[in-house]
């Protein structure tokens, strides 16, 4: 993690030494790697909640990938249907218009039967 020297670690303690005295160097040291490991710990977790944030960016991602080619899928998949619905419309106007015409022509044929039944009957 850091470069440091034999020599480097060897001045640190003798400052150490003199600073803090024999006496306190231990309980000092104790106190200072626990700091330090709190620290290291912090760090560590901090890094692990961004790269499982950057993961749930990934699988968001990859989600809406996959979410846009199955609309892109399922469009192709309807387009004959929508041909095939606007024929149906078509057809069914057709039926419309047809049955429209023949109760016209049901309608003159009963209104004829009315006329030659009151004709008949006035005759008789």
């Amino acid at each position: 993690m850091f470069d440091i020297g034999f020599t480097e670690i060897l001045l640190t303690a003798v400052v150490g030494l003199i600073v803090v005295g024999p006496n306190n160097l231990p309980k000092t040291m104790r106190t200072i790697f626990r700091y330090f490991r709190e620290f290291k710990n912090g760090v560590n977790n901090i890094k692990n909640e961004i790269e499982k944030d950057l993961a749930l960016e990934d699988v968001q991602k990859e989600l809406e990938k996959h979410k846009e080619l199955m609309r892109k899928a399922l469009e192709a998949q309807a387009k004959p249907f929508e041909n095939i619905k606007d024929d149906l419309q078509k057809e069914v106007s057709d039926v419309k218009d047809l049955a429209g015409e023949y109760q016209s022509e049901i309608n003159n044929i009963n209104q004829a039967d009315k006329k030659e039944d009151t004709s008949a009957n006035g005759d008789a």
